[in-house]
């Protein structure tokens, strides 16, 4: 009978995995440069391994080995996923170079050209931190079926950029998962298996 509980345990904590999804953003850590962004201003990429002035931590923090950057200028992207009703976490590392201070800057989720979620954070110093952006779309809304799409942009010299990520989570979870007969029918076998073993044993 354990079994059968444990198989059943697993078959639930599945169907909450199915509930999230990592949303695909291409070229998410510009490690082939500009490639599927549209760029705006004064941007492009660069290896800060190749930099040491921008310090130990910058160049420790990077994913991969390259970054983007903005001098007063944008990078943005629309993503083939639509809107659906659900939790969507935006998550972009935005970096600050020792030998500079980190300018104004902002990173947006848009269904169509609406901004539905925006994050900054000026208090990141010589190295890298994580800038979340969230927001939940209700069931109905009008904004679900339009296009998603991602801004990061920059007010000022120099602002980086890496590790762009969109996670999403189902407003509400799918239909339980049923066990399989067949997992039933080994779990029973199990179990009979069992109550043999103990009729068994002798007294």
């Amino acid at each position: 009978m354990r079994v059968i509980a444990v198989l059943m345990a697993f078959c639930v904590a599945m169907a909450g995995a199915a509930n999230a999804a990592t949303v695909t953003v291409n070229n998410h850590s510009f490690e082939n440069g500009t490639t599927d962004w549209v760029t705006g201003g004064t941007v492009g990429t660069f290896s800060p391994a190749g930099f040491p002035s921008t310090g130990a931590a910058f160049i420790a923090g990077v994913d991969g080995s390259d970054v983007g950057f903005s001098n007063n200028g944008g990078f943005s992207q629309v993503l083939t996923d639509t809107v659906a009703a659900g939790e969507y976490t935006l998550t972009v590392a935005v970096g600050d170079r020792a030998d500079t201070s980190l300018p104004v800057y902002i990173v947006r989720l848009l269904a169509g050209t609406t901004t539905i979620a925006d994050a900054t954070d000026p208090s990141i110093t010589s190295g890298w931190a994580d800038v979340v952006a969230s927001v939940t779309i209700a069931d109905g809304d009008a904004l679900i079926g339009q296009n998603l799409a991602i801004e990061l942009v920059g007010f000022g010299t120099q602002v980086n950029f890496d590790n762009v990520r969109l996670d999403f989570e189902l407003a509400t979870g799918p239909a339980p998962i049923p066990l399989p007969a067949s997992v039933l029918l080994l779990g029973g076998a199990i179990g009979g298996m069992s109550l043999l073993r103990r009729r068994r044993k002798p007294a």
